[in-house]
């Protein structure tokens, strides 16, 4: 097995290089700066709060995913779970773990 995902799975999602639709935004919760990728309508009748991988909001395709879903009519925040602290992307690969257990 390469890295940490079985043979027959996708694999690492590449960065999305097209243009996003929302906005990146700091907020404060509990005293702490977040920050937040917002899309979608703020009248959407419904919000999703949609919560990135182990490599965060700015890699993969995890703000392009809640751009979908907001061009469907929902209001979708992604938080920063990881607070400017996740896996690099860049270690995806056999070594994988080296990087994943430390970082847990």
């Amino acid at each position: 097995m390469d890295g940490c995902c079985p043979p027959t799975s996708h694999g690492p999602a590449t960065s999305f290089t097209g243009e996003l639709k929302g906005e990146y935004q700091t907020w404060t919760l509990d005293g702490k700066e977040v920050q937040v990728y917002v899309t979608g309508s703020k009248d959407a009748e419904k919000t999703v709060v949609f919560f990135p991988d182990i490599f965060g909001i700015k890699h993969g395709r995890v703000c392009a995913n809640a751009d979908f879903l907001a061009e469907r009519g929902l209001h979708v925040l992604v938080p920063d779970t990881h607070f400017g602290d996740p896996v690099p992307f860049e270690a995806w690969g056999p070594n994988f773990m080296e990087y994943f257990g430390p970082w847990l």
